[in-house]
């Protein structure tokens, strides 16, 4: 999830972090992080015009087939295509914390973490974080001090699925939810965003931590492919992270 959270459910178990680069030199950029348990894989590349994609494997099957990250800027800088790796980094987290109501008096907080710095020879460069959780997954976006002030007008992240699966479309919270294929949700669509996937957990789109950032709503950018529409242009003041 912009740069919000992507919740895929699955099973409970316990793992070290995975890190893998891959064994073909042909694929030699490209990255994995694996949740806790093992299940989930959230694999990032760049193709060769060095533009950032991710996917995601649950249980050894494909989940999210190779999508699209990226953020357009006001004016020239647009954080499209052209990066190469400059660095990564990884964490592995097992917290618990106390929330002020809800279901559940204590939340663990377990995931497995992986950052990539991205260098495309101008300012601002980017910097993407994903994290797998033995629920899910999520990514965000994160502008170094360095950057400056700048104003994003689009965010290019998409989340391409297999096939013409089932979801569950409503252009508004209060409104009755269809059941349609992807090809025939449209745009504008509300958050969480539920896609049934076929022998798969039920995936559920959505976004974390939204703060001094636009909301998001869902679009049909191509086929079996979700893009994001920002309800806003975001004046931005390095540093800075964008919801997950």
């Amino acid at each position: 999830m912009n740069p919000m959270q992507k919740l895929i459910p699955t099973l409970l178990l316990s793992s070290l972090l995975g890190l893998l680069p891959s064994a073909n030199a042909a694929d030699a950029a490209k990255l994995s992080v694996k949740s806790p348990d093992g299940q989930i894989t959230v694999t990032f590349s760049i193709t060769d015009a060095g533009a950032p994609q991710y996917a995601v494997n649950y249980n050894c099957k494909p989940l999210i087939l190779d999508s699209q990250l990226g953020i357009k800027l006001q004016g020239d800088a647009d954080l499209v295509d052209g990066f190469s790796i400059a660095q990564t980094s990884t964490v592995y987290n097992d917290e618990s914390w106390k929330p002020v109501t809800g279901e559940r008096s204590v939340i663990r907080d377990h995931y497995n973490e992986l950052t990539i710095n991205l260098s495309q020879g101008k300012q601002p460069n980017l910097q993407i974080k994903f994290r797998a959780y033995d629920e899910g997954m999520a990514f965000c976006y994160r502008f170094a001090k360095q950057s400056g002030r700048f104003t994003i007008t689009e965010e290019l992240s998409q989340f391409r699925f297999t096939a013409d699966h089932f979801c569950w479309d409503t252009k508004d919270p209060q409104e009755v939810y269809r059941r349609v294929p992807i090809s025939q949700a449209g745009n504008n669509i509300e958050r969480p965003l539920v896609v049934e996937i076929n022998d798969s957990p039920i995936v559920a789109l959505g976004e974390a931590r939204l703060v001094d950032y636009a909301r998001l709503r869902f679009k049909t950018a191509a086929a079996n492919t979700f893009g994001i529409e920002l309800g806003s242009e975001v004046k931005v003041e390095s540093p800075y992270d964008t919801p997950w």
